[in-house]
């Protein structure tokens, strides 16, 4: 197994501290703490349904922008999931659709038309009725502002309010997918937009950028941003509050890891974005904990390491970047993550539909890649990277360092890079500032497999239009694979096209796959029946859908 250089630790070594610390409780009392203490979760056993039960969700970054039709991050999606809704949702946990807003639909024969018949007993948080209106006045505003969901709208054709309980869409052409893609389009108040909109602000997107009117089961109290939301339940929900269901919520960022399993052991926070802000022997350590329990899920997502293929020098040579994916340390990197990942063969992670376990996991190869680097002439000659990853998460950097290792056998040299979440895009965007490599996590959005491929792969996602193609691919061929699956409903037949698909992205070279996790998220024990969103990201938790176990 490859160890940590000397700057990273020893691993164990770095166990046994982080064992100490959420094992031990100080006697100073941080600033955080004083900070939540008005917030700390109830004990477990509070059963009534009207019983105040605070919760606390701890998050490595916090949201700039409360508007539901500006971001799609995880950091946005954690907020706006617990706010607003869409016509139809996903069950926690699963990619099964239910109803939500609406309580029902129908399909024409052709596949083009879908009719919704919604709801009649919901309000939005400011006190107006939600109808019709309601879904084709948000559709409008998301159309208009034309960020985040508004990438769900391009397929219809058309919507219309028939009455106040009946919404018609119709589609461009047939997508079986199309139901999976409403959670993602969440219904405002069109009467908040109207008064807070302004000539230059038709939308109101200053208003709602820091306030919010919606549906859900939460309301906004307080928004302080890269710092804490605060919300609380909204007494006209149209679905009722049983017992343990929360109902205040505290979401606070917090960075540093052994902070935030310190307020874990000690019960200060309820829930937390672990999968993506813990070490994998962090997950060890709580999973053994007293007082924490683990949430363990599928994870319908993976950790990749992007290779720019437009960064000038041998990036751009196809043969570099097999001999960088033969060189990765896939085995050491399971091993670093004790179980709580599997290996990957392609763009596609176990569980998602299509698929393919038929292809082979990918392994290191060092023989091979020295064969192409020498050939090449990149050996030993003096060439170095520069490989960008997130502050805040330690399986990132670990795979930095084993790869930077690998490398250095060939005489390669790496730099390894730690940004904030927030830097890195505007970096990849400019041609200038771009790394050579940078390391990013791709998760199922819908329960629409070739997402999985237009995310990082369609030629209108590029990092400087904003989109996550940071290996910077435009492949008209690949684009129109995306499109003939999508329109493909038999599933025979979609699971062809797909693996057409899969092969053509795979003979870019341009990604290291290193490893699909689970869905692992450290709770307070009390809590582990709760179900994190498998869509949506790994740390997006409905909390409404969460209850305290009654003792």
């Amino acid at each position: 197994m490859a160890s940590f250089s000397s700057s990273t630790g020893n691993p164990d070594k770095g166990f046994a501290q982080r064992f100490r610390v959420i094992s031990s409780i100080i006697a100073s009392t941080i600033s955080l703490m004083l900070v939540l203490s008005g917030c700390t979760p109830a004990s477990v056993g509070s059963n009534e349904p009207d019983a105040e039960i605070p919760v606390v969700y701890m998050s490595a970054i916090i949201t700039t922008n409360t508007d539901p039709a500006i971001g799609i991050d995880a950091q946005n999606l954690m907020f706006y999931r617990n706010v607003y809704e869409g016509l139809l949702e996903y069950a926690p946990g699963t990619t099964d659709l239910r109803p939500a807003l609406a309580e029902s639909y129908t399909v024409s024969e052709d596949g083009l038309e879908y009719t919704f018949i919604l709801r009649d007993d919901v309000r939005f948080h400011g006190g107006a009725e939600f109808n019709a209106d309601s879904v084709v006045a948000s559709f409008d505003r998301m159309k208009g502002i034309g960020q985040g969901p508004a990438k769900y709208l391009t397929r219809i054709a058309k919507w219309e309010a028939v009455n106040p309980e009946t919404v018609k869409i119709t589609l461009n052409e047939p997508y079986s997918f199309f139901p999976g893609t409403l959670p993602w389009l969440p219904i405002v108040s069109p009467a908040a937009v109207q008064e807070h909109s302004t000539d230059d602000d038709p939308f109101a997107t200053k208003w709602f950028s820091t306030n919010s009117d919606g549906t859900g089961p939460y309301m906004l109290d307080n928004f302080v941003p890269l710092d804490r939301l605060d919300l609380s339940a909204f007494p006209d929900y149209w679905q009722d509050f049983t017992a343990g269901v929360p109902t205040k919520v505290t979401f606070t960022e917090v960075k540093d890891t052994a902070t935030r399993l310190e307020l874990l052991a000690k019960g200060t926070v309820t829930f937390s974005d672990g999968g993506t802000a813990f070490a994998p022997a962090d997950l060890t350590l709580t999973q053994k904990a007293e007082g924490i329990s683990n949430i363990v899920q599928p994870g319908l997502s993976l950790r990749n390491i992007v290779l720019n293929t437009t960064k000038e020098g041998p990036m751009t040579d196809p043969n570099f970047r097999k001999a960088m994916i033969l060189s990765f340390p896939y085995d050491d990197f399971l091993d670093y993550y004790e179980g709580w990942g599997d290996s990957t063969n392609g763009p596609l992670p176990p569980g998602m539909a299509g698929y393919n376990d038929q292809l082979p996991d990918f392994e290191q190869n060092l023989d091979e890649a020295e064969k192409i680097f020498e050939k090449g002439g990149w050996a030993n000659s003096g060439v170095t990277l520069n490989m960008v990853s997130v502050e805040g998460a330690p399986f990132q950097q670990f795979a930095a360092t084993i790869l930077k290792d690998a490398l250095g056998k060939f005489g390669i040299t790496m730099n390894s890079v730690v940004l904030t979440w927030a830097q890195i895009p505007p970096l990849m965007a400019d041609t200038n500032t771009a790394f050579d490599l940078a390391f990013l996590n791709i998760g199922a959005n819908t329960d629409d497999p070739t997402d999985m491929f237009e995310v990082p792969f369609g030629s209108t996602n590029t990092a400087a239009t904003g989109g996550y193609n940071w290996s910077n691919i435009q492949d008209p061929a690949i684009d129109s694979l995306i499109e003939k699956a999508r329109n493909t409903q038999d599933e025979d037949e979609r699971q062809s096209v797909i693996d057409e698909l899969t092969a053509k992205v795979l003979s870019y070279n341009s990604v290291i796959y290193t490893i699909a996790p689970q869905d692992v998220n450290p709770v307070l024990a009390g809590w582990e029946d709760s179900k994190y969103d498998v869509i949506f990201g790994l740390t997006t938790v409905r909390l409404f859908y969460t209850k305290e176990i009654v003792r």
